[in-house]
């Protein structure tokens, strides 16, 4: 049988915060006993709304001014608001109230971790441990846990896996510790290790289509493509509605230069969801990978009919209509998109081309520095935006943005050829021979775009010598 999917909500009612809230909107005063207190204060906590949990701590603890369990609560609020002295003070008056409750020596190890004391959280992380063990031990794999939960939020990832293996050998079947372990050997990079626990609880549990498409995913990352075909022909068979793994599939025969088979795999998916506006979206996608700019355009204007608000949608009919010239109706396009979701750069970059291909500079220059403000490591942006400004024969204020993209880029060739060339152009033949020299220690075949934009370059001996020194 197939498994059961679980989802745990942070938004179902709770009673008690509805009541505190009511009590704060009426300015009353009301009493909570200590459980209903620890509840209004984690609500807040879990939602990242620290002030309020500070808040609901100073009532509490005005309710119930003995009770340590609030005292931690606010603990745990100080350290999520980043109070992190002030949140130690308190667990070591705690601590030495309550000598044996490990949850305070857990809180003050994740406190210490987070201010850099590395040894000092593994001596608390010890004693939650040793107490642990004195209760009987039942815990032993949550304490595990929760333990490199600590280590994983403070980014050290290997000292986590260290606990998450201890947990599973306490607890081999518990699913999250199953994806924690694994989902930190890939961060790792350890994939033969996580392809491992991925096969050995499917042993268990042939059923499980969620792993078997993680398992897909794996073998994906070290280009075990066979492999990961199966596993995600596995997660189908068992749910034929289990979307990511068709996803995944097709995703395997993209990265292979297989379009048609992607294409079939995204056909077999709209035929169980006709509408699925991602498997149309990508259709298209594939169609102008085949240079089909035709059926690409008619699989972008189904997602726009299924849903006028899909971003994507719009910005694939506007990139179609860029390739057919029509201007026009890629503006207009593009506009949506950039309209719905004006965090995408590739969205400004594709409207940036389309203005400058209208004459519209301004307006091409807005987008394309949009376009580079959003993620400046795409190359392509940057030497687009300054192509505009050289076309127009404005050669500083494109050597200007081009070093701009070199802080974000000195390793591209591209990048460093085309400052030589603009460079010599405006008669600066210094600082282009320290360009021409980046682009020869990192990519020499890319020399062709010196000669491409500067011909005059091949007679210029000091660059001939530097081109021969280097070979």
């Amino acid at each position: 049988m197939e498994e059961e999917d679980q989802y745990y909500s942070l938004e179902e009612d709770n009673d008690a915060v509805l009541r505190f809230e009511e009590m704060l909107k009426d300015k009353k005063r009301c009493f909570f006993d200590v459980h209903e207190f620890e509840e209004i204060i984690d609500f807040y906590i879990d939602n990242c709304k620290y002030g309020d949990a500070l808040y609901a701590v100073t009532i509490a603890s005005s309710q119930h001014p003995g009770s340590s369990s609030l005292q931690l609560k606010k603990a745990r609020a100080l350290m999520n608001s980043g109070k992190l002295f002030d949140a130690l003070n308190i667990l070591r008056l705690l601590e030495n109230i309550e000598k044996t409750n490990y949850e305070i020596f857990m809180l003050k190890g994740s406190v210490l971790l987070q201010c850099k004391d590395h040894k000092g959280a593994i001596l608390q992380f010890e004693k939650v441990i040793e107490l642990c063990k004195k209760d009987g031990g039942e815990d032993i794999a949550e304490v595990f846990m929760d333990i490199a939960s600590c280590f994983i939020q403070s980014g050290d990832v290997k000292t986590a896996v260290s606990f998450l293996e201890k947990a599973y050998k306490e607890d081999p079947v518990n699913k999250m510790i199953l994806f924690e372990l694994a989902g930190c050997y890939d961060y790792l990079k350890f994939y033969d290790k996580s392809i491992a626990l991925y096969n050995a609880y499917l042993e268990d549990h042939p059923f499980s289509k969620i792993i078997w498409n993680i398992l897909g995913t794996a073998y994906r990352f070290i280009k075990m493509y066979d492999k990961a075909l199966e596993a995600f022909d596995y997660a189908i068979a068992i749910n034929e509605k289990y979307y990511p793994a068709y996803f995944n599939k097709a995703g395997i025969y993209s990265d292979q230069g297989n379009i048609i088979e992607a294409l079939d795999v995204y056909d077999e998916l709209l035929r169980i969801d006709p509408e699925n506006l991602h498997a149309l979206y990508y259709s298209g996608e594939c169609y102008e990978k085949l240079e089909d700019i035709d059926n690409a355009e008619v699989y972008y204007k189904k997602v726009i009919e299924i849903d006028d608000r899909f971003a994507d949608g719009w910005f694939g009919l506007g990139v179609v209509n860029l390739y057919k010239g029509k201007f026009f109706e890629s503006l207009y396009a593009l506009r949506k998109a950039v309209k719905i979701d004006g965090n995408n750069p590739e969205y400004w970059f594709f409207l940036g081309k389309t203005n400058a291909s209208l004459d519209f500079m301004e307006d091409a220059v807005r987008a394309y520095k949009k376009a580079v403000a959003l993620d400046p490591y795409d190359d392509e942006f940057w030497i687009c935006y300054s192509d505009l400004f050289y076309r127009y024969d404005r050669i500083d204020d494109a050597i200007d943005i081009l070093k701009e993209g070199y802080d974000f880029n000195t390793d591209n060739a591209d990048i460093s050829f085309r400052l030589a060339a603009y460079l010599l152009k405006s008669r600066n033949p210094d600082q282009a021979l320290i360009y021409l020299k980046k682009g020869l220690l990192t990519n020499h075949k890319k020399l062709e775009v010196l000669f491409d934009i500067y011909p005059e370059a091949i007679q210029n001996d000091r660059i001939k010598n530097m081109i021969s020194g280097y070979k």
